[in-house]
């Protein structure tokens, strides 16, 4: 066997590492695009609504005109005028209403500014024939434009056609359009000097996707802008938003990310130069005393104590590779102690990002030690019961389970043939993230039974708690998965990953759902041990332990 020189594998050990650590940036990088998106979506959300809103209450009032036609009176100028102030008030975001008997434009209300309207057949002008026969056909109101007025200047039109009963039939009187500005539409949403969000709308005539931008910029439909439709009668519009700087290209954290992870690197490549070359004193050793019995045993002799310094290196990374980092936290805080007065507000906030990073990488590399010992250090399978092994781990999370005022119900559960170490991990996991994501204000409520069933013995860990989306229900098996910001939920999103691994060792499945309690239910399969001695399946009893 050709032996990797110490030079090549503390280059390699350090490239692992630095690329961890970009990885664990690019990671940091999507969760903060995510959360940024998620704020750009909820605000959007809230201008379109308004939007909507106040786009409907204005184009309320065409049917408000095409019920005055409908009075049966004879429409005057007078008539008109004060029917068409009266109902729009103290109003002025209306630029005018209009009455078209026969598709020809007869009354306008104001009359200034509207004049050159008086007298224009609408079916006439070629920019309003098609969307006009369309709501004549349709027999429904419809909104146009914006687009340029006969009268001069640009407005969005609101027609409905107004039909008569006459002898029986139903004629075609003529049709009730309102004029409105777009400006205190788009300022009533919060569209005009929004701070936050860049915006762009695009859908002429309610034709969504496909109708022209009429405002803001029309690249922005080119890029990652988060869209949204809006409800109009007759079509849609298209509404794009993005940061008003731009989407971010770096997490607020980076710097210390990277600050955390060259120590690392730094630390880890020591560490892998001094074994590797201790294990190539070792192999050359065994080389030269392949001569004698004795000097062959004295070489196995090292061998076996290289593998073994070998074996604790995971003992190494979990322990002494933490030394930098809890130096790096004790450092920190020791400043905190002694120039907190000299400090600004931002260079503490610095000192909490670097503790925090540190605490952070140190929860990862222990998470990540348990993850690769599940299938490196799995111990033989025996037979193991499960009431007493989760008597056990509830007696372990006494303290967050007192905390939390938690009820926990137990069914009649099963022997199975498994590895007890990791069946307690696994259960402690699952039972501690039913603790964890309670509703605030709120004693939980868990469950943990069991059932037979063709694939084996069925454990599940039901609860009450704030629950998991579907869409986000196999994702959450992911190594570094997280739902929910740490500072409400803290983790490292390695702990559901673990289960996932110890279970599928174990030749079963996983899975999450939606709990009867209106929670979340985790449902995983085991081999049973002795499959005559549980109960039949749906014949679960409970006992309440206390809390």
């Amino acid at each position: 066997m050709k032996w990797v020189p110490a030079w090549a594998g503390t280059i390699a050990a350090l490239m692992i590492v630095l690329a961890l650590t970009a990885l664990f940036d690019r990671l940091e990088l999507a969760r903060f695009l995510s959360e940024q998106r998620a704020a750009v979506t909820d605000r959007l959300s809230s201008q379109r609504a308004t939007l909507e809103a106040s786009l409907n209450a204005r184009l309320h009032l065409v049917r408000g005109l095409a019920a005055f036609i409908h009075t049966g009176d004879t429409v005057t100028e007078q008539r008109f005028s004060a029917f068409a102030r009266s109902l729009l008030g103290d109003r002025t975001d209306v630029r005018s209403l209009v009455l078209a008997p026969n598709n020809v434009i007869r009354h306008v209300y104001p009359l200034k500014g509207n004049s050159d309207a008086l007298g224009v057949n609408l079916l006439a002008v070629p920019r309003f024939e098609e969307t006009i026969r369309l709501t004549i056909e349709t027999s429904q109101l419809t909104v146009a434009g914006p687009a340029e007025l006969v009268q001069g200047g640009v407005g969005l039109l609101g027609r409905i056609p107004v039909f008569l009963d006459k002898d029986g039939k139903r004629d075609l009187w003529g049709l009730a359009i309102i004029v409105l500005d777009m400006a205190p539409l788009l300022a009533e949403a919060g569209l005009l000097d929004d701070a936050h969000l860049k915006h762009a709308i695009r859908g002429s005539d309610g034709l969504g996707a496909d109708g022209e931008v009429f405002f803001g910029d029309a690249a922005m439909f080119d890029g990652d802008a988060v869209l949204m439709d809006v409800s109009i009668p007759s079509g849609t519009w298209q509404l794009a938003a993005t940061p008003a700087g731009g989407w971010p290209n770096a997490s607020p954290h980076r710097q210390t990310l990277l600050a955390v992870g060259f120590c690392l690197a730094l630390v880890t490549a020591l560490v892998v130069h001094g074994l590797l070359s201790q294990a190539e004193r070792l192999h050359r050793a065994i080389a030269a005393s392949q001569a004698g019995e004795a000097e062959l045993r004295r070489v196995v002799d090292c061998l076996a104590t290289s593998n073994s310094e070998l074996e604790r290196f995971a003992y190494v990374a979990s322990h002494d590779l933490q030394e930098p980092l809890r130096t790096i936290t004790s450092f920190a805080q020791l400043l905190d102690r002694r120039s907190r007065s000299r400090l600004t507000s931002d260079d503490m906030e610095y000192l909490d990002f670097i503790v925090g990073g540190a605490k952070r990488m140190h929860y990862l590399v222990n998470d990540l030690l348990a993850y690769s010992r599940v299938t490196n250090r799995g111990a033989p399978f025996s037979r193991v019961d499960t009431v007493t092994l989760v008597g056990q781990v509830l007696q372990t999370l006494h303290e967050s389970i007192a905390a939390a005022d938690a009820h926990i119900f137990v069914g009649s559960l099963p022997p199975v043939l498994g590895d007890d170490v990791q069946l307690t991990h696994l259960f402690q996991n699952l039972i501690g993230n039913a603790v964890k994501f309670r509703r605030p204000n709120h004693a939980p409520i868990i469950a943990i039974t069991a059932t037979l069933g063709p694939s084996g013995a069925v454990f599940s860990v039901s609860d009450d708690g704030i629950g998991i989306d579907p869409e986000y229900r196999d994702q959450i098996f992911t190594i570094f998965k997280r739902l929910h910001p740490a500072d409400i939920y803290p983790g490292t999103g390695v702990g559901l990953a673990i289960c996932k691994r110890i279970v599928d060792r174990h030749g079963g499945r996983i899975w999450a759902e939606a709990s009867v309690q209106g929670g979340a239910a985790f449902a995983f399969t085991l081999t049973p041990a002795i499959a005559e001695t549980a109960e039949p399946p749906g014949k679960t009893s409970f006992e309440r332990l206390p809390s």
